[in-house]
């Protein structure tokens, strides 16, 4: 059987979503894609560099010096977010920027051309804006309970130190051996020694600053003469 011959009746339909094909009609679909990589869990985008990331992942850890699986999980939040953030802004810029590569106008004209960018655009402007207002929230949130849980670790740790100075001093009266192993301490000897001797230090810094650090007025440094 041969073929049916293609009449305007029977001709296939022509596929409509090739995309556009005019360079306004590409620009405005380009900016589709700005949803992807704000709100979705994958982190870096095909165009991102994955040691930039990695870069800018480990300096946000080094400032926030989190500790142990929860801390690092809610710094992980945060770099996150920021990164993010980060992105909002540059395809801001990059919105704004894309007429003024397709023309070589005056300042005015190029004022002109970002200005029409973002009328035609207002859609793309205002969802990258509620984005960027979510991140912020979530950013804030981590951090908040991220200094939360430091604090508690922090405070936690004090006081078991304080605890562990304190009985090592106790033993040493009673000419005992001190074992913080023996109370449940996590902390080494040479930890709770190094700690003993900045709180003696300071208990003697404190003296010397009531007497304006003049080392004849302060007792400890008369009775050493």
């Amino acid at each position: 059987m041969s073929a049916p011959k293609l009449t305007e009746d029977n001709r296939p339909i022509p596929n409509l979503k090739g995309g556009p094909r005019t360079q306004a009609g590409k620009r405005k679909s380009s900016l589709n894609a700005l949803r992807h990589g704000l709100t979705g869990q994958t982190i870096l985008l095909p165009a991102e560099d994955e040691q930039i990331y990695l870069t800018f992942t480990n300096e946000y850890f080094q400032a926030l010096n989190p500790e142990g699986t929860l801390e690092r999980q809610f710094a992980q939040t945060a770099a996150d977010a920021q990164w993010r953030l980060n992105r909002i802004k540059s395809l801001e810029d990059a919105m704004l920027a894309l007429p003024l590569t397709e023309s070589e106008g005056d300042l005015l004209q190029n004022a002109l051309a970002q200005a029409q960018t973002f009328i035609d655009n207002s859609r793309a402007f205002a969802n990258l804006s509620i984005y960027e207002h979510r991140l912020h929230r979530a950013q804030e949130k981590a951090l908040r309970q991220l200094q939360d849980v430091q604090t508690t670790r922090k405070t936690n740790h004090n006081t078991a130190m304080e605890e562990a100075i304190l009985l090592k001093r106790f033993d040493e009266m009673e000419q005992r051996t001190f074992n913080p192993a023996a109370y449940g301490f996590v902390f080494s000897t040479a930890e709770i020694t190094r700690a003993q001797h900045r709180q003696d230090r300071l208990g003697a810094a404190r003296v010397a600053q009531t007497q304006a650090f003049n080392r004849f007025k302060t007792p400890e440094f008369r009775r050493a003469a």
